[in-house]
């Protein structure tokens, strides 16, 4: 995009001439389930309408970076139904306080309770690393890696490929698996995401799941976009 205007010459005089600018971030739309969390009230619906039951007492808290955001604490949660495509998508931002050194997952799918021990797939986030993992009858361990999350915000997406998963941290890739258990399938699943619940303490913004795996680029600009 550029735009007409006047700009100084190098003697100081002023030219007519166009400047240069950057075209605006762009959002990545399409997504199956998106969390409007910028009010003080926890949301009852998605942004496209699919209910949001309530587990426990989940509260909003106003965050000086971030605006209002979702808190979730041992067993309070959101419980969103969902029909999850083979290839899909989970971005979010998290913050860790600093005394939560160990903690159960922030997200996961799953259609017993929100137990992470029986989830298909989890994402546990804490000052201890970041972890991936499956749970129940999948023969998969839950991959952690060394990537410290500190107290500041970060921005994680899980993508999954059917086969494979990759998961990111502020835009760039930090680990890599092969999906089997109940972590691999190929016809489109009903099940529930559960935000929070088996938690340590965590503050969550800009839920999203997307029903096709991004690409990296769209992970980095979504990383970009959401940038505050």
């Amino acid at each position: 995009m550029t735009i007409t205007g006047t700009v100084l010459d190098g003697s100081g005089s002023e030219t007519s001439g166009q400047i240069q600018t950057l075209s605006p971030l762009a959002d990545v739309t399409g997504f199956s389930i998106s969390l409007d969390l910028s009010s003080s009230t926890v949301p009852t619906t998605t942004t496209n309408g699919t209910s949001v039951t309530k587990l426990g007492a989940p509260t909003m808290y106003n965050d000086a970076t971030r605006g209002y955001v979702l808190t979730v604490t041992g067993s309070t949660a959101l419980a969103i139904p969902i029909t999850l495509q083979p290839n899909y998508t989970v971005t979010c931002w998290i913050r860790v306080p600093g005394s939560v050194s160990s903690g159960g997952s922030v997200w996961q799918f799953t259609n017993n309770g929100g137990l992470e021990s029986s989830s298909a797939l989890y994402l546990k986030v804490n000052q201890g690393g970041t972890y991936i993992g499956s749970n129940g009858s999948a023969s998969w361990n839950t991959q952690s890696n060394s990537f410290t999350v500190g107290t500041t915000w970060n921005f994680f997406a899980v993508v999954s490929t059917g086969s494979t998963f990759n998961l990111y941290m502020n835009g760039n890739i930090i680990s890599n698996q092969t999906t089997t258990g109940k972590t691999a399938f190929s016809s489109p699943v009903s099940i529930n995401v559960f935000i929070g619940y088996d938690s340590g303490t965590e503050y969550v913004s800009n839920f999203r799941v997307y029903p096709s795996a991004l690409s990296s680029t769209q992970i980095t600009n979504l990383y970009n976009y959401q940038l505050k």
